[in-house]
Formats: structure tokens, C-alpha cells, sequence
């Protein structure tokens, strides 16, 4: 289902899906890609980073250090959505206040990639992409492209 399909359901069948998304969640706790399952709002359900302000949840950034602050606001682009017709819905699991991009670096764990538990759940192209943009041979690829020099990057050097 798309995100226009889902937006043109009628309120009940939005129930049914938020009940329905509650049960996959439950179903699936392993996967921890799901912090909590928090409700603001009657749209359609949206999954909010844990280091974006909903108002009364409690806001981590996947931190310790966080726990047990409670957002006092809802942050601009909450506003927006819930314009929108979409409503907050679970906070996602991510890395410590948002530096990296594999969750290992949780305080809740790291999320498990859904097809192969053994692997961490980043985008499986990422070497791929940054060998592309960079100009990398393959085995340079995952080892040098996060420090990459601007001269590779702007194609300067290849």
C-alpha cells in the first residue's frame, strides 16, 4: 500500500491498520527496530526517529543519558504530518544521538537486519553507491569511502 492509498482510507480501515501494524510490530520485537509503539493522533501511522519531538513522549536520541525526558512540544515537522493526516507512531530505534547509520550504537541494541539477523540493517548498495560517487576501485569501496578526500569527491582525482 502506498502512502496515497492509505491516505485516501476511510477512518475505520485506518483502525484496522494501526491494528494490524501493532500486531507485525509484536510479532517482530526481535528485529528492535521499534523503541515503544506511542499513538498521537487518528491518521495514518508513521514511524518517528527517537530524536524528533512528539509531545508527552518520551524523546532518548537512544541515549542513557536521555531516559526519562519527556518532549514538552510537538517539533515542526510533527505539526506538519499530523496537518497532513499522518500521525506519530512508535519511536525507531537509531544510533546514538543520531551518529552513524547501522544502530549498533543504541542503547537499546542494535537493530537486526529482517533478511539475515547475522548482518547489520543499513542499505545493502551502500559500498556500491559511494565506489560510484567517489570513483573507488571495489576493495577500496567500504574501507575508504567515509573519509574520502574532496578531490575524489568532486571527481577530481580518480
Amino acid at each position: 500500500m502506498t502512502l496515497k492509498e492509505a491516505l485516501a482510507l476511510p477512518k475505520e480501515e485506518v483502525a484496522v491498520l494501526r491494528e494490524d501494524l501493532k500486531r507485525k510490530i509484536e510479532a517482530k520485537k526481535e528485529l528492535n527496530a521499534y523503541i515503544a509503539v506511542d499513538e498521537a493522533g487518528e491518521g495514518v501511522p508513521l514511524l518517528i526517529k527517537d530524536n524528533i519531538q512528539v509531545k508527552g513522549w518520551n524523546v532518548t536520541a537512544a541515549s542513557k543519558i536521555l531516559q526519562g525526558y519527556v518532549a514538552p512540544y510537538d517539533a515542526t515537522v510533527i505539526e506538519k504530518i499530523k496537518t497532513a493526516g499522518l500521525a506519530p507512531f512508535g519511536r525507531a530505534n537509531m544510533d546514538e544521538f543520531a551518529m552513524g547509520s547501522s544502530t549498533e550504537t543504541s542503547f537499546y541494541g542494535k537493530t537486526l537486519n529482517p533478511h539475515d539477523p547475522e548482518r547489520v540493517a543499513v542499505p545493502a548498495d551502500r559500498p556500491r553507491r559511494w565506489r560510484r560517487v567517489w570513483r573507488l576501485p571495489r576493495w577500496e569501496a567500504t574501507r575508504a569511502a567515509p573519509f574520502a578526500s574532496p578531490l575524489v569527491f568532486a571527481g577530481l582525482w580518480a
